[in-house]
Order: C-alpha cells, then sequence, then structure tokens
C-alpha cells in the first residue's frame, strides 16, 4: 500500500540523515595528533621513573596518606576516560602529592605525574583539579615530559598546549566531570599569579583566548548534565592541606637545595637499630658548643649544624633516631617568636609532623629556652615518631636549637641518653 511505502521512504531518508549527522559533529572536535617520538614506549617509562627519582630527591613529596589517596582515584578516574588511540599499555601512570604552594602539576614521560598542595588549595572544586591533571596526561601521553627534576620549569609550545586543553577537555567529559571547569582554573591561575604570571602559565604558554577555546570545545562534547563539581572528599582534602603549616614555594625550595645538601643521604635505613650505648664520647664544635654523645652514634656535619645518629637510623630523608642541634638566623629577635619560625620550618619539610603543645619553659645550656613537642606516622620507619625541639638564643641574636628524635615506641629506650646530651650541653661564645 501506499501508506506503506511512505513509511519506508521516510525511514530511510531518517537513517540517512543520521548517517550524515554523526561524522560533522565529529569533525567539529578539534583534531588531536600524536606527537612524534624518537623514543620507543619502553623507553620513556625507564626514562620517567628515572626522572621521577630525581624529582623526589629535591622536592618534598607529602606523605598524606588520605590526601594521596584522593588524587589516585581521581586520577585512575582520568586515566580510564583517555581515548583509546592515546592508551599506552605499558605506561605506568601514578599519583603524587609535591608539599609546595605554587598553583602547578607537572608529568614524566611514561605515566608519572605531580600535583602540587597549592594547586588542591586553590582550585574551587574538583573539577578544577581534575581539569590540571586531565591536561598534563597529554603531556604525560604524548612523551612531552621533562626530564629530571627540571620538569616543573619546562616550557610547552603553544601548539602542544593547544592539544593537551583539548584531549584535557575530552578526558574530563568522558570522566563525567565537566570541561568548563579546566578554562575556569585557568582563569584562577592568571588571576593569582599577579603581574608577574604564575609559575604555571611560565611553563605553559597561553595559546591564545584559551578559555573561549576550551568553552567551545565543550559544546561539541558529552558533557553529562550532573558533572562532578564540589565533592565531600575534594573539601575535606582541601581542608587538610590548608590547615597544614604554609608550604615554600618550588623556586625557594630548589634554592635551598643549591645551597644545603645532606649528610646523611649515604645511609640505608633498617628497622634494627641498635639502642643508645651508655659510654659517651666528647664532641666540640667550633669551640663554642660542647656535649657527650653515644659512643655508638655517628656524626654527620653541615654548614651552621650536625647530627648524630646510630647505623640504620639515617638515609636520604633525615635521622629516624638521633640528635640535630645548630643555629638559625630568624627573622624576629623575639626568642619565642624566632622559636615559632624554626618549628615551623620543621613543619613545611616535615608535613607529617604535627605540633603536639605550646611552647614550655625549658633551660638550655644553663640558658632560658623553650621546648616543645612535634608527633606524626614517620614516613620511613611508618611509626609515630616524636621530636622534642629546644631552643635557645646567642649573643649573636641567632637562634641555637637542639632537635631530638626518635619512633614514639622507643623513646623510653632513648630518655636517659637525651637527658645526658642536654645536661652536658654547654655553649661558650
Amino acid at each position: 500500500m501506499k501508506s506503506n511505502l511512505i513509511q519506508r521512504k521516510l525511514a530511510v531518508t531518517s537513517l540517512m540523515f543520521a548517517i550524515l549527522i554523526v561524522p560533522i559533529a565529529a569533525i567539529s572536535q578539534t583534531q588531536i595528533k600524536m606527537p612524534k617520538n624518537k623514543y620507543k614506549v619502553q623507553d620513556d617509562v625507564k626514562i620517567g621513573a628515572q626522572a621521577s627519582t630525581e624529582v623526589e630527591k629535591q622536592f618534598p613529596i607529602l606523605n598524606d596518606g588520605d590526601a594521596t589517596r584522593y588524587i589516585e582515584r581521581v586520577g585512575a578516574r582520568l586515566v580510564s576516560a583517555i581515548p583509546t588511540q592515546f592508551r599506552q599499555t605499558a605506561f605506568e601512570y601514578r599519583f603524587k602529592l609535591v608539599n609546595a604552594s605554587d598553583i602547578n602539576a607537572f608529568a614524566l614521560p611514561g605515566g608519572p605525574m605531580y600535583v602540587n598542595r597549592g594547586m588542591i588549595e586553590s582550585a574551587r572544586n574538583e573539577g578544577e583539579m581534575a581539569g590540571v591533571m586531565a591536561h598534563e596526561i597529554y603531556e604525560a601521553g604524548a612523551q612531552l615530559g621533562a626530564m629530571g627534576a627540571a620538569a616543573w620549569m619546562t616550557k610547552y609550545s603553544r601548539e602542544y598546549e593547544t592539544q593537551a586543553d583539548v584531549l584535557g577537555a575530552r578526558i574530563m567529559a568522558d570522566a563525567g566531570y565537566d570541561p568548563r571547569d579546566l578554562a575556569n582554573m585557568f582563569k584562577t591561575i592568571s588571576a593569582q599569579g599577579g603581574g608577574g604570571g604564575p609559575e604555571w602559565l611560565s611553563s605553559h604558554p597561553d595559546p591564545g583566548n584559551r578559555f573561549e577555546k576550551i568553552n567551545k570545545e565543550a559544546t561539541f562534547l558529552d558533557v553529562s548534565s550532573n558533572p562532578t563539581k564540589l565533592t565531600r572528599d575534594f573539601e575535606r582534602v582541601q581542608a587538610r592541606l590548608r590547615a597544614m603549616p604554609k608550604a615554600m614555594t618550588m623556586a625557594e625550595i630548589q634554592k635551598r637545595s643549591q645551597t644545603t645538601s645532606n649528610p646523611t643521604a649515604s645511609g640505608k635505613y633498617s628497622a634494627n637499630i641498635a639502642y643508645p650505648s651508655t659510654r659517651v664520647r666528647s664532641y666540640s664544635g667550633g669551640n663554642w658548643v660542647r656535649m657527650n654523645v653515644p659512643s655508638n652514634w655517628r656524626e654527620f656535619p653541615s654548614e651552621n649544624a650536625v647530627q648524630f645518629a646510630p647505623d640504620g637510623a639515617f638515609g636520604d630523608q633525615g635521622i629516624t633516631h638521633g640528635v640535630m642541634l645548630g643555629t638559625f638566623k630568624s627573622q624576629n629577635a623575639n626568642l619565642n617568636n624566632g622559636t615559632q619560625e624554626y618549628v615551623n620550618g620543621i613543619l613545611q619539610a616535615n608535613a607529617y609532623l604535627r605540633q603536639r603543645n605550646n611552647f614550655q619553659r625549658a633551660y638550655v645550656a644553663g640558658r632560658q629556652g623553650y621546648s616543645t613537642v612535634l608527633a606524626g606516622r614517620s614516613p620511613v620507619t611508618n611509626r609515630n615518631e616524636v621530636v622534642t625541639v629546644y631552643t635557645t638564643q646567642l649573643s649573636s641574636g641567632e637562634l641555637f636549637y637542639l632537635v631530638t628524635v626518635v619512633p614514639e615506641a622507643e623513646a623510653v629506650r632513648y630518655d636517659n641518653a637525651f637527658r645526658n646530651i642536654l645536661g652536658s650541653l654547654r655553649l661558650s661564645e
């Protein structure tokens, strides 16, 4: 019948229209090309792993289990949304936090990615943070990551930045986020950079009309009507990070690493540490500081400081058992304020520690001073660690400090040794 013929014609016409409309939508999306790479995938993975080791020696990794697990979950969600043509099964994606205040993130070949604490603290929601991570996935997947600890300051071309923005937007949409949050994060980064421009934009230059281009790209993508925005996990982790002592910038961290060295770095940590010997030896430093230390502790001098620790208790992350002492040039002439400044420096460098109590008055080498206790789970021993800080002021205005370090479970075993050290301490200036 004619009615059936008309229906068949309409059906065929609709089918042809559908076939035509799909390619048009696909063409509307910006096409992404994988840059040429002279290295094999396996070489990238190896190079990235070596560079990761270098990065983690130079920059302080935030050893906070809750925060790390959170970015790992977000990272895994983004990785699962990488388009098939950009996936590398040999890549080992892993995500860590750097205890730095810059709004920054960077990736290495083969998958390692580092997210600055400042990035999470500045983002307004999880989508903004995830957007920068998605952007960096392109630079890891396209083997654009820099070698070694210089990765955070490597400058990418504007063409690569456009490609990374487009792929980042696509990954976000497929992972259930709103690509417009990536555009919004770039506005936040630019606004917080001030006149000099933030560190992230100096290495990731604006290819031009970045905000508008990302928002336009979002119109061609299948964005969820209810994308992930402000989550409870994000709010909890952000509040946790903001409550920590203020972090240094990456430039400040790098400058410090260039001017100071770690004298204990050659050691190897052990689970079996000998208890302090009851026999002591005399230490004299600079003809102005003298004290007795256990005879089985090794000495690690550096500029304006010295550390003592038994074998197995020192390595590239400092000491787990022992004593540190030295001088500190404070910006404050007041002993209380100077002590707080010094303690804040310890907390910045060791984000796992928390100050347990207010300053207590103490006598250090017969002088008035202060003491306070810091504590937290050590990333080296995975045990609760107790750090006691003693300070007094020298006639030069500098702060003298003596710091004891020991796992809480062994504190009783070290109590006499620490008391003997403090009791024998003499300052002659």
